[in-house]
């Protein structure tokens, strides 16, 4: 069974429900859940960036660079997601700039080499 517990991500300052694991979540995991969700609340109309941003106490540029995650291939979403994939956030935000999938797997895989 599992057991759900509180963990603060450095993004800001709202806990987050993360489920309790035999390894840490890797932080840029956490972050491209975080962005999954700030994605569906403003494809949904729910929420603002502007508010997204102060609700975290981040700038909108912060909101805009986790956001940007999203932008990444699903494979290199999933390797993130799972932990095998644990480039630096730099690396990653770079990455997400391209809009080219195997563009941003070959970048990736450059940096790390």
């Amino acid at each position: 069974m599992r057991r759900v517990t509180e963990h603060r991500v450095r993004f800001g300052h709202s806990p987050l429900p993360v489920e309790s694991v035999a390894t840490p979540v890797p932080r840029i995991a956490q972050l491209l859940a975080l962005a999954i969700r700030f994605e569906r609340l403003l494809r949904a109309g729910e929420i603002a960036q502007s508010e997204i941003a102060r609700r975290y106490g981040v700038s909108r540029a912060r909101v805009s660079q986790v956001l940007n995650l999203v932008n990444l291939s699903p494979g290199i979403q999933e390797e993130m997601l799972l932990g095998r994939r644990t480039s630096m956030e730099r690396s990653i935000r770079r990455a997400a700039q391209i809009l080219d999938w195997h563009e941003q797997g070959d970048l990736l895989n450059r940096l790390v080499s």
